[in-house]
């Protein structure tokens, strides 16, 4: 080993490359978790009953909504 510099080292990352690389990968995960929610979620017709204890959010930000699709039997 000698005591000269590695030259193939790379820059250290500045503090605001490192907050950008952390904003954008936020941005990504949350995306991606919103995509498989409403993928994994069943079509829902748009007069559909939520169930008891259901989301208080629109039915729309995790459902599609068609009018094709089969009511779900819900319990209340």
């Amino acid at each position: 080993m000698s005591d000269e510099p590695n030259s193939d080292a790379a820059a250290p990352m500045s503090m605001k490359a490192k907050i950008v690389t952390g904003v954008v990968g936020a941005v990504l995960v949350t995306g991606a978790g919103f995509l498989m929610l409403r993928v994994s979620s069943p079509a829902i017709r748009p007069d559909q009953v939520p169930p008891a204890g259901h989301y208080a959010a629109s039915c729309g930000a995790c459902h599609s909504i068609s009018s094709d699709a089969r009511a779900i039997k819900v319990v209340r």
